[in-house]
């Protein structure tokens, strides 16, 4: 018999699944090319911006053997600008036409962005409306993705499949690297020691098959039980889930869980007062939180110096110090994803804000001496990566799709979206401004502080989430604002 206090849902640690994981693990990686065009979105500037410098696409000057472009740094920042634009009308999407038309729909502005992309000569008016397009794309998948896997995903494989999303995004940035390797490169004028790549265009036209083919494969996949029930088709939902689940499994039992937390919150379409709702005040805090802890805890800092990092320990090679952070990415991702559903969310993530705190601190130590030990430097940064992207990377996403009801988790999820892609952007314009004031050490011990802070909020606000199902979740929250759940123990 398990422990009560082990196992709140008062199940046997030797119970055999009834479900198969076949199919869900199918949908996720279907569901998951939206997150690959995600990362690949991302990592295109990295491999194509010196030569698109090169050939006059942008403004520039060669300053201290370094090309200088404001043109060029507005291209790669304002895909922010789009995925909050995007992530503000994805709520509206995933609640009027489902997950999975949302995704399909995200790839109209993504082709229009990268065929700009590689049409474009020299119009600035364009590069950056192609960036917006491409973030826009961007916006929408990174909300209804992890939704998506997570309404169609069984509880006790929900977070390892939700990990396929951020998954999906690393090795998109490790897809367009791996390309840059393979591509010819060229001489830079301005600094003799270096290349870059001159297939720009054939990078976009990539962007656009891959996302051509995502279009086509989430075509056949279906629409989630949740969004079904909320929109009275109980019937349609009930075969998706015979199969999703396959035949052993209880598809009636099932259904009714949704449709009975689907009939506890209808009504009218979502209002303020349904977002505001005392329910949701503890998944409001949780996701926003998280979102804070995940922008706020030194990723791009890290991504930013690593060319210098890996220069000083004598790889100088742009594109080889990129693959190295994109490969331990994706490994340490990988390993992430088999962890979560064994180890839970709270203790992956306190392990990871852990190890992200010392080797920021290090960091900082690195810069403060100005020691000639480049191995601190390395080992701070390869740490980090491998904390960072075990915990901090995939789940706040996870949790964003788990602790909304279904009523609201489209719009929610939206909002929880938006303030992710608005903390970035003010991050990234604000980093330079932060090394300037605090210098490189005070700005790594600023980020190693925020990481700190999120290990209190991990123990203390955290509730752990697996291998419950989305509909106890909800009950939960429901019964912890003073509300009423038959049957349903404290998580």
């Amino acid at each position: 018999m398990a422990d009560p206090l082990l196992d709140p849902l008062n199940r046997s640690t030797n119970e055999v699944p009834r479900d198969t994981a076949t199919r869900p693990i199918i949908l996720a990686l279907v569901a998951g090319l939206g997150a690959l065009m995600f990362g690949y979105s991302l990592g295109f500037t990295s491999s194509s911006q010196l030569s698109m410098i090169h050939d006059g696409v942008f403004t520039h000057q060669c300053e201290k053997n370094e090309y200088k472009s404001d043109q060029a740094d507005w291209f790669a920042s304002t895909i922010n600008l789009g995925c909050i634009l995007g992530a503000l009308t994805g709520g509206y999407l995933a609640d009027a036409i489902g997950r999975k038309l949302s995704i399909m729909v995200s790839g109209v502005p993504w082709i229009a962005g990268f065929t700009l992309i590689a049409l474009n000569n020299s119009n600035f008016f364009l590069s950056i409306l192609s960036r917006i397009l491409c973030g826009i794309a961007v916006g929408i998948c990174s909300m209804a993705v992890p939704v998506y896997i997570a309404e169609t995903s069984p509880p006790r494989l929900r977070g390892a499949l939700g990990s396929v999303n951020q998954f999906g995004v690393v090795m998109g940035i490790l897809l367009v690297y791996l390309l840059g390797a393979v591509f010819p490169k060229q001489e830079d004028d301005c600094n003799k020691s270096k290349v870059f790549i001159q297939a720009w265009r054939d990078f976009a036209w990539i962007g656009v098959a891959i996302t051509a083919a995502m279009v086509v494969f989430v075509s056949f996949v279906p629409r989630t039980p949740s969004f079904l029930v909320a929109k009275g088709k109980s019937d349609t939902a009930l075969a998706v889930i015979k199969r999703l689940r396959g035949p052993l499994h209880d598809a009636e039992k099932e259904l009714y869980s949704i449709t009975s937390a689907s009939e506890e919150s209808t009504g009218s379409a979502v209002t303020l007062k349904d977002l505001c709702a005392p329910a949701l005040r503890r998944p409001w805090i949780i996701s926003i939180g998280m979102m804070f802890a995940q922008q706020l805890c030194g990723i791009n800092a890290i991504i930013f110096s690593s060319g210098s990092i890996f220069s000083s320990a004598g790889i100088s090679d742009p594109y080889t110090c990129a693959l190295i952070v994109a490969a331990v990415q994706v490994v340490f991702t990988g390993v992430g994803v088999l962890l979560i559903d064994r180890a839970g969310r709270k203790i992956l993530l306190l392990v990871a804000a852990t190890g992200q705190t010392f080797f920021l601190t290090t960091m900082g130590v690195f810069y403060h001496l100005d020691t000639k030990h480049d191995w601190l430097a390395i080992v701070s940064l390869v740490g980090y990566i491998i904390s960072f992207s075990c915990g901090m990377g995939a789940i706040p996403w996870i949790l964003m799709s788990e602790v909304f009801p279904a009523k609201v988790r489209g719009k929610a999820a939206s909002i929880a979206t938006v303030v992710n892609w608005s903390l970035s952007f003010i991050v990234t314009e604000l980093f330079n401004t932060l090394r300037s004031s605090l210098h490189d050490d005070g700005t790594f011990w600023l980020f190693a502080g925020v990481s700190c802070c999120s290990i209190f909020f991990i123990k203390f606000v955290l509730i752990e989430t697996k291998g419950k199902s989305l509909e106890e979740i909800e009950q939960y929250f429901i019964q912890l604002a003073g509300g009423h759940s038959s049957g349903y123990s404290k998580i």
